[in-house]
């Protein structure tokens, strides 16, 4: 449970992707703080091989004190030369390692919204409709990329986001193989697997083009989408609840 609305939080990037991963993890990080109403100062202290070139240190006495003030250390990885020694108090106060924070933050996240689902898609008589908004759902979305940027160069992360999306899937699949024939859809020619695929596609490139500032037919791709259904199960009734 978050009781504060600041924490500060010293990012050690190190060399090679080092800097990379950091950023990835401090934009997660950085939007987590939004969804749940805390900010997240970052300081960004000298660390090995950069440290080692302007004080001929790994880990100098100015990056120790950063550390110690901090409320959470973020690093790239827990091999770096600087650390050994000092892993123990500075890095992973509740994990083992930070892939293991990660990955509890993002199945709390994902757990979460997918019970959500689970009991929507048990109660509602318009699930293709409560599917979409679920995979609409843009801040979930934005998450979830995020982590997927963390997960290019941490295949444990992959794994964890994999199994996730495997299950949601599954969940998914199992409700909408039910309804095409109901419907009269011919499912030979739309089948549950490829509109669960187009339903939940569409969301990601929305949030992924939005990021980049380029929203040019996303309205009418929603509207072409919301038409669809529509002919289907008829107007939205009950919007899906939010967290």
């Amino acid at each position: 449970m978050i009781t504060r609305d600041r924490y500060v939080v010293a990012c050690l990037a190190g060399h090679g992707i080092g800097p990379e991963v950091t950023a990835a993890a401090s934009r997660a990080l950085a939007r987590l703080g939004r969804e749940h109403g805390f900010d997240v100062e970052e300081l960004h202290p000298p660390f090995d091989t950069e440290a080692l070139t302007r004080s001929g240190h790994l880990l100098p006495p100015t990056t120790r004190q950063a550390t110690g003030a901090a409320d959470a250390v973020l690093v790239a990885g827990d091999s770096a030369p600087a650390l050994a020694g000092v892993k123990a108090p500075l890095v992973h106060y509740y994990f083992p390692t930070l892939d293991d924070l990660f990955i509890a933050t993002y199945r709390r996240r994902t757990g979460r919204n997918q019970q959500r689902l689970t009991e929507e898609l048990a109660s509602t008589s318009q699930p293709l409709w409560t599917i979409w908004e679920y995979s609409l759902d843009a801040t979930a979305v934005a998450l979830t990329q995020e982590f997927m940027a963390l997960a290019n160069h941490r295949k444990a992360i992959r794994a964890e986001i994999q199994a996730t999306a495997e299950r949601l899937r599954q969940l998914q699949l199992a409700v909408v193989e039910s309804l095409l024939t109901s419907y009269g859809v011919d499912s030979s020619v739309v089948t549950a697997a490829g509109l669960l695929v187009f339903m939940t596609a569409v969301p990601r490139v929305l949030v992924l083009e939005e990021m980049l500032g380029l929203s040019t037919g996303h309205a009418d791709a929603v509207a072409t989408v919301e038409h669809l259904l529509t002919e289907v199960e008829g107007e939205r009734r009950i919007v899906l609840s939010r967290p």
